[in-house]
């Protein structure tokens, strides 16, 4: 059986998007080929629909959390409401999936579709205050 490993990674000059290495049944991988044009696709998150990915930039530079089915070509792009978004959750359910923020300290909440396409926005959370380093760092989400 093969099986198929996504890497998100910061981009660089004339390189963008994620890699995909494919492993074959004798354990041999193959080389990383590039998927999307995706600005910095740090993390990325797979469901039995298909695969999430957020863009880890500024929202002025195009911050979005990006669902490619397993079965279509076309991507769905849903623009953020926050700078940096650096993790994704997906409830067990599969109906729900989250974003956080690294920049800016917010926190999004997405409905999802049946077949894995991004609804409306359920919730934003954000973190007010004063202080140097004012920001939600959420590196772990749990979504029941």
């Amino acid at each position: 059986m093969q099986s198929n490993v996504y890497i998100g990674q910061y981009s660089q000059q004339g390189h963008l998007g994620f890699s995909q290495v494919k492993f074959g049944t004798n354990g041999v991988a193959s080389s990383p080929s590039v998927k999307t044009d995706i600005v910095n696709p740090s993390y990325l998150a797979h469901s039995q629909h298909g695969l999430y990915v957020v863009s880890e930039v500024f929202q002025a530079e195009g911050a979005a959390l990006y669902f490619s089915a397993r079965d279509e070509q076309d991507t769905q792009k849903i623009d953020l409401d926050g700078d940096a978004p650096c993790h994704i959750a997906i409830s067990e359910a599969l109906d729900r999936i989250a974003v956080a923020h690294y920049g800016t300290g917010d926190f999004e909440l997405f409905a999802l579709e049946s077949e894995g396409k991004i609804g409306q926005r359920i919730a934003k959370l954000s973190n007010y205050g004063q202080g140097l380093m004012l920001h939600a760092n959420y590196h772990l989400m749990a979504i029941k």
